[in-house]
């Protein structure tokens, strides 16, 4: 597995786990098919998890008002027990073993399970620190109509995510951004690691923000990654997520590597979330990375 040197010479995981929410679209076999590869990688394993979502309506016959009434406790439709239920399992357990076929040909190992509860609720209670939750970028809560699980995953998960918005296409580099916030700080740790790893060149986007000058960010970057080739932008008339788009699309091939701040999704994607921006338009996979 990956390890990271920490005092006294001794080294912890940075990476144990890649787990995949899988619900059978193309999107979760995109997030799979990106999750062996980096698995691979990091010499991790890969935990196929499928959530099966319980049907869940407001009491008092459907009157949406209750909606809003968090002190009306909602009523579950279907749990574990309904046949509906049942019939979801049946088809997720075929699947999560096909999935399980194509990682023992990738030599990964591989493991699955199957949980009743919300995808967000089942990968964020079996993630932990060390692992990375890939999912799609389109995912969304089937039944609720609550938005994009991808949206709580960017902005709450207890672990880096990597989010795929498309086939699966060769990594041969990774390209991280830094503009000096901890959040980004974090995200050059774990793609310093990562590249570590898997052998791949690393390159550093080294971002001028605020009070951040472009020297600081240029010096700062050499000293979190030796050795990594940085690139130091200035802000000049673009902005900051059009300077990363600009820069990744040099090169389908990067793995992309940025800091999730915790804001970003909750702004409308129009108006200056550099997330968002980067999540819209880059097409290849990206691994967002939080600053706890």
């Amino acid at each position: 597995m990956m390890q990271r040197r920490v005092a006294g010479g001794k080294e912890r995981a940075v990476l144990k786990r890649v787990l995949v929410g899988f619900d059978g679209s193309q999107l979760a076999r995109e997030a799979f098919a990106y999750a062996v590869v980096l698995a691979k990688a990091a010499r991790a394993q890969v935990l196929g998890v499928h959530a099966v979502e319980p049907i869940i309506a407001p009491a008092l016959g459907g009157d949406p008002s209750i909606l809003l009434d968090p002190m009306v406790p909602p009523v579950i439709l279907a749990t574990g027990d309904d046949e509906s239920v049942k019939e979801e399992r049946a088809r997720a357990e075929v699947q999560l073993k096909e999935l399980g076929d194509s990682a023992a040909k990738a030599g990964v190992p591989y493991s699955s399970r199957i949980e009743v509860g919300s995808v967000v609720d089942v990968l964020s209670g079996l993630a932990g620190p060390d692992d990375l939750i890939a999912v799609g970028l389109k995912g969304r809560f089937k039944q609720t109509g609550m938005g994009s699980s991808t949206r709580w995953f960017v902005s709450h998960a207890p672990c880096p995510v990597l989010v795929a918005s498309g086939p699966l296409q060769p990594i041969n580099h990774v390209l991280v951004a830094y503009d000096g916030a901890t959040v980004s700080t974090r995200a050059v740790e774990f793609a310093r690691d990562l590249a570590r790893a898997a052998g791949w060149p690393l390159t550093i986007l080294a971002l001028a923000r605020g009070h951040f000058k472009l020297g600081e960010a240029l010096d700062w970057s050499q000293e979190l990654a030796p050795g990594a080739q940085v690139i130091a932008q200035g802000p000049g008339d673009r902005g900051e997520a059009q300077l990363i788009e600009r820069v990744a699309a040099k090169d389908p091939y990067a793995l992309m590597v940025m800091g999730a701040y915790a804001d970003s999704w909750f702004k409308d994607l129009f108006t200056g979330s550099t997330t968002g921006h980067v999540l819209a338009h880059l097409k290849g996979p990206i691994i967002l990375v939080h600053g706890r």
